[in-house]
């Protein structure tokens, strides 16, 4: 007979590489008998977020929590991770380019099933991925850089500025070499698409997303100027932080590890803000609505197609 505490600490061990999340399948290869999961929701000790898939009530919560619960959806019956972030949500993750997808891309091998349909919020692609093109960034499964940017300019599903945009900054901060997308084996398609991203990169042509909203370029570097062409366009955004020591310098609430994508991507999963508010008791909603308007503004100035 194992203690509870010994259960518990099976089950910690599983959920704190998981960003505390845990499924039903792995709660019960632990000892927890199926019976006993609706009385350790009910105590407070687990908090089910979805059919099969629960996390520690206590556990702090991950920089992505949105992205983690849709990684434990992909598990197989041997509890294997099936989906890898990709495309557009790899971007976002990578903080390449301005892309902000109003979807989960998500990788899949070609024979994934599921019973049920899969959720609107997420959007499936079939392909093979060999552990090369596999990184882990927040706690989720993503596809490395040079995977990822081959993927978008080869679907073609974002403005090819952004695709430019975002070879652009991989480049510049050491993420891949020119020469990797040089030199990787691709369609002819593919390759004439490749090739005209680096063109515009190559010769400098490259000027980010509707730039007569105003940009400034320094260097290699872009910034937004806000006062070209009239009053600022964006809000003012008291609560928005940036700062490199912090999440890689992606847009955050009040200098905490909770970014504005995690919130974006929480209401896109369906979430409430009270919802959301439950789960990170430092927030308040005025954070809520700050990461909203920032990204309504992002949306705004750049066309996302």
């Amino acid at each position: 007979m194992i203690s509870r505490l010994r259960l518990a600490q099976r089950l910690y061990e599983i959920a704190e590489h998981q960003g505390g999340f845990f499924t039903a399948r792995q709660a019960c290869e632990v000892g927890y008998k199926d019976n006993t999961h609706a009385h350790h929701v009910r105590s407070g000790k687990w908090i089910r977020d979805r059919r099969g898939i629960y996390r520690l009530a206590q556990f702090p919560p991950p920089p992505r929590p949105d992205l983690i619960l849709w990684q434990l959806w992909s598990h197989n019956r041997r509890a294997e991770p099936q989906g890898t972030f990709s495309h557009a949500t790899a971007l976002t993750l990578f903080d390449l380019s301005d892309a902000m997808p109003a979807k989960f891309d998500m990788t899949v091998p070609h024979g994934f099933q599921r019973m049920a349909a899969i959720p609107d919020v997420l959007r499936l692609h079939r392909a093979r991925l060999a552990e090369r093109d596999i990184e882990t960034v927040d706690g989720v499964r993503v596809t490395a850089p040079l995977r990822t940017l081959i993927d978008v300019i080869l679907e073609g599903a974002i403005a090819v500025e952004l695709q430019v945009q975002a070879v652009d900054q991989a480049i510049r901060r050491g993420l891949i070499m020119r020469p990797q997308l040089e030199a990787a084996e691709v369609s002819t398609r593919t390759r004439r698409r490749i090739d005209g991203v680096l063109k515009e990169v190559a010769d400098g042509n490259f000027a980010p997303p509707s730039s007569g909203l105003g940009w400034t370029r320094t260097g290699s570097s872009f910034t937004r100027n806000e006062t070209l062409g009239g009053p600022p366009r964006r809000p003012q955004l008291t609560r928005i932080t940036r700062d490199a020591r912090t999440m890689g310098g992606k847009p955050c609430i009040r200098g905490m590890r909770v970014t504005v994508g995690t919130i974006v991507g929480l209401m896109a999963s369906g979430r409430t803000r009270e919802e959301i508010l439950r789960e990170y008791p430092y927030l308040e909603p005025d954070d809520i609505t700050e990461a909203l308007s920032y990204a309504a503004c992002q949306a705004d100035e750049i066309e996302i197609t």
